[in-house]
């Protein structure tokens, strides 16, 4: 189990994702997915790099699965899980961003496989981006001694808990 894993929870469309990107930005001991909104939809990025890959899919002959009213694409979780696979094996990587720990993951789908490969691992730290309401099953299923923390008081809210007797 990593040393720290940290829960950041908030609504949907609250910043969680942008927040996490912004401070990983630049630094080479940050790694993780990224899930993100754009233009042409939702689209997964690997932090570090410049690749995007799209997440939601209209074409009824890929393979896909139904989430809510979106059809993501099992492409795009295989490319996800293969890059958390590979960042369970780098120790220059200090922290570990999943983005996002959903419902999907909680059935053991969408980034679950990635995310036990890094928890598995132990890197010194791991951020687990959570909507509201999910934290206690996420907690449960994935990491029981998470710390849950509200997204817009990271990173100042982990280093006053840090420092806590």
């Amino acid at each position: 189990m990593p040393s720290a894993v940290t829960i950041l929870i908030g609504p949907k469309g609250s910043g969680k994702s942008s927040r996490l990107a912004a401070w990983a930005a630049g630094r080479s001991d940050v790694g993780g997915v990224l899930q993100r909104v754009g233009g042409q939809g939702r689209y997964l990025i690997a932090i570090g790099s410049d690749v995007a890959v799209p997440l939601e899919t209209r074409d009824a002959h890929e393979a896909s699965v139904a989430v809510g009213r979106f059809q993501f694409r099992r492409a795009a979780f295989d490319w996800a899980n293969a890059q958390l696979a590979e960042l369970a094996t780098n120790r220059e990587i200090a922290t570990v961003i999943l983005d996002e720990i959903g419902p999907l993951e909680l059935e053991g789908g969408g980034i679950a496989p990635g995310a036990r490969a890094v928890l598995g691992a132990a890197p010194a730290q791991v951020l687990m981006l959570v909507r509201d309401g999910l934290a206690d099953a996420v907690a449960r299923a994935f990491a029981p001694q998470a710390r849950v923390i509200p997204a817009e008081g990271w990173p100042q809210a982990a280093q006053v808990a840090s420092t806590s007797p």
